[in-house]
């Protein structure tokens, strides 16, 4: 079984967010089956690191047209450890200042999806499925079924679309339809097709045209049916939940593993955790924090949005420093949340540290030193993050929605369930509580989180009874 898997970014090479670290372990855990044979493709951003950049070997070269204009690219190819890598190069979209965010995302993603099943015959990789994620890839069902109608070679490929989050949907101006995706309008601007009000939705394309859906836990699946948090789309999840299933996210305990892991100061684990405490010290040292053990630590680690629940944070931020804690704020996202916890930091330099995250290595010295990880998401359709807490032994307070409640408990961590400030609090004080009056207890729950299985094991196999089940259709 072959199957291409599609993303925007892939850890080591590029990483804004969690996605870049799914992309690089779930096709390596797949792999190592020996039951499909996974490889990925990337858009060729020039803030790769050139130390990669320099082993790629060009196999080929593509022209797309784009509207009036002709956009030529090129197919780039690096083995990485287990994995096939292939890069799609072009000067005109993916040499940006930005990864994302820039005015002409859906002209660019839009070129990377044509590019990507314009590649398949310059590597001679026919997948059986092409695993396709968020808007970067959501438009390579649309396109294939365009390839299914002319009966093309391609038309036996089977799609997965994983929807790692609802916030982007690529609603676009409808004359891009037409326009740049060389789409007839009379067959794709309907509502049982990519219409979306006045404009065009990339998401409700790869909903529409895929053979198979995910969401990253199962309980996100069930939200997105709801009114509530389907953002617009619940009705059409609703129409096609045959074909959604959810599978929850894990991790790459290779990469992360507080005994093993060279990039932080002390390895340790569950019995040895004295050396935690080591990498506490320093940790604090660096930032410019009180050098203090028995100084309850807590970090924010993610991106500062709404739906992370900064609003909380910000609402609940004097009151979290009357407490005799220091914080860290690893993280970038709204302006407003940035300057905000800016200005904290500039207010206490000794107590509140901000940084916008870069790449894992400050990540992980802060996983292995903090004492709490605080994760107070309005929405959270998996979340990382708090399953790295409990590998490197930091004890997650966290609001149980999306996938949080199926990856923690009150055996290993502090949880709370009303979307409020004063909830939030709440359990922030009953963490402080158990970490200054009940250290038997506290040690109790991080043994229990560092026992925790959350690999990519169990995730991959399931994937892959996934694709299965899709070529049998």
């Amino acid at each position: 079984m072959k199957v291409l898997y599609v993303a925007s970014e892939a850890f080591p090479f590029i990483k804004v967010g969690e996605s870049g670290d799914i992309a690089a372990a779930l096709p390596k855990y797949i792999n190592r089956t020996g039951e499909a044979e996974v490889r990925v493709i990337l858009p060729n951003f020039s803030q790769i690191d050139p130390l990669f950049r320099k082993n790629f070997k060009t196999l080929g070269r593509g022209r797309l047209k784009m509207g009036a204009r002709e956009i030529d690219f090129t197919l780039e190819h690096l083995k990485y450890l287990e994995t096939d890598y292939y890069f799609i190069s072009s000067d005109t979209y993916f040499h940006r200042e930005n990864i994302y965010g820039e005015s002409d995302d859906a002209e660019r993603f839009a070129f990377f999806s044509k590019a990507v099943l314009e590649s398949l015959d310059i590597i001679k990789f026919h997948p059986d499925i092409i695993h396709c994620n968020n808007i970067a890839s959501a438009l390579i069902p649309v396109f294939l079924q365009e390839k299914k109608e002319e009966k093309s070679k391609l038309s036996s490929i089977k799609t997965l679309f994983t929807l790692h989050s609802l916030k982007y949907q690529g609603i676009v101006n409808r004359d891009l339809l037409q326009d740049i995706l060389d789409l007839n309008p009379m067959e794709y601007f309907l509502e049982d097709s990519m219409k979306y009000y006045d404009s065009i939705s990339f998401l409700k394309g790869a909903i529409v045209y895929s053979d198979a859906i995910n969401t990253v836990s199962n309980t996100y699946l069930d939200e997105i049916l709801t009114e509530e948090k389907g953002m617009g789309l619940a009705g059409l999840f609703r129409f096609h939940r045959k074909k959604i299933v959810g599978i929850r996210n894990g991790i790459d305990t290779e990469i992360f593993d507080p005994k093993k892991d060279s990039e932080i100061e002390f390895n340790y684990g569950y019995t040895t955790l004295e050396k935690r405490r080591e990498n506490k010290i320093q940790l604090q040292k660096e930032l410019g924090l009180h050098e203090n053990s028995e100084i309850p630590l807590i970090a924010v680690i993610g991106k500062l949005e709404e739906e992370k629940g900064m609003e909380l944070l910000k609402e609940k931020m004097d009151a979290l420093l009357s407490e005799k804690v220091e914080i860290i704020i690893l993280g970038s996202g709204m302006e407003k949340y940035e300057d905000f916890f800016d200005y904290y930091a500039h207010l206490y330099p000794d107590k509140v540290y901000t940084q916008e995250f870069r790449n894992d290595f400050l990540t992980k010295k802060i996983l292995s030193g903090t004492d709490i990880i605080l994760t107070p998401s309005h929405t959270e359709p998996c979340g990382l993050i708090q399953m790295l807490a409990l590998r490197y032994g930091a004890i997650p307070v966290a609001r149980v929605t999306g996938g949080i409640g199926e990856t923690l408990n009150m055996d290993n961590s502090f949880l709370f369930h009303e979307y409020s400030g004063e909830e939030m609090l709440h359990a922030v004080q009953n963490a402080l509580h158990c970490y200054h009056n009940d250290r038997a207890g506290w040690m109790k729950k991080i043994e229990k989180g560092m026992r925790a299985r959350n690999s990519w094991g169990t995730p991959a196999k399931k994937y892959l009874a996934l694709y299965k089940k899709l070529l049998k259709k």
